[in-house]
């Protein structure tokens, strides 16, 4: 079997290239990423590993830095890479994988977590419930109900960052319909007036 391919396009540049997935990947950043996980997430829970570096550089900027390690500090560096490849064979051999710490297990399932938060909202704090309240109505929640709430569950409860207002109102239906069986009305009343949303659901 061929491995699966892509193309990728060089920095600063419209020159294109295929890429074969046969290869680890790093990826760094500055920003917290987001995954599509395509309700997929034990396969992506097996395949990533998260290093953080949360503390800021606070030391002098070294011009060309490598080339101050290679003279410097070049033995150091190969017996720290050697060291790590012992501790990697030692998981192997224990596990046949890098066995991870609850901490760093942790950062992966956040991870994962907040890249569907929307997904998880819908299906932990939303429920459905087919009686009549006391005043003979069907429950029921706004879009707008249901999206505020849910920003503020990512922002307070979690420490997350939420998907913008558009996005999630983009998912929401599709999301409803699949956990409830609500299609999306545009007949809810709220204060005299008609709002967009779904019946026989709650919140927990």
């Amino acid at each position: 079997m061929r491995p699966p391919k892509d193309v990728a396009e060089i920095k600063g540049s419209n020159q294109r290239f295929t890429v074969y997935g046969r290869f680890n990947l790093v990826i760094t950043s500055n920003a917290r990423l987001c995954v599509f996980l395509d309700g997929d997430q034990s396969a992506w829970e097996r395949r990533i590993l998260i290093v953080r570096h949360d503390a800021p550089f606070t030391g002098k900027k070294i011009f060309e830095i490598e080339k101050y390690l290679l003279d410097r500090e070049s033995s150091g560096i190969l017996n720290w890479c050697i060291k790590g490849l012992g501790m990697l064979f030692h998981d192997y051999a224990q596990s046949g994988d890098i066995i991870l710490t609850p901490e760093q297990r942790k950062r992966v399932t956040d991870l994962l977590s907040e890249s569907d938060s929307l997904r998880l909202f819908v299906s932990t704090q939303i429920v459905r419930d087919d009686s009549l309240m006391s005043n003979g109505d069907s429950h029921s929640l706004t879009v707008e109900e249901i999206v505020s709430e849910y920003t503020r569950d990512c922002i307070e409860d979690k420490q997350w960052i939420p998907l913008t207002n558009s996005a999630a109102e983009k998912q929401l239906p599709d999301l409803m319909l699949q956990h409830f069986g609500s299609p999306k009305t545009h007949d809810i009343p709220r204060n005299g007036k008609n709002k967009r949303g779904f019946r026989k659901v709650r919140f927990v």
